[in-house]
């Protein structure tokens, strides 16, 4: 979701989206432990919190952070 330098595609990320609300998915996990959260700053985080919330539907959930360091 990002480039050496550190930037967030946002691009791939909205792709990514349209490909998951493809699929049967009640809903979506963003920023856990599992993945780039703990690198990304508080402003990063609510950026891709604010992008997925634009694009998803109102019949699908999304959790943030579960598990991830602040």
């Amino acid at each position: 979701m990002g480039r050496a330098n550190g930037e967030i595609l946002d691009g791939v990320l909205e792709e990514n989206l349209n490909q998951y609300l493809k699929t049967s998915a009640a809903g979506f996990l963003l920023l856990g432990s599992n993945g780039e959260a703990p690198h990304l700053s508080v402003s990063e985080k609510l950026g891709i919190v604010r992008r997925v919330a634009a694009i998803l539907p109102p019949d699908r959930y999304f959790l943030v952070g579960v598990s991830s360091p602040p």
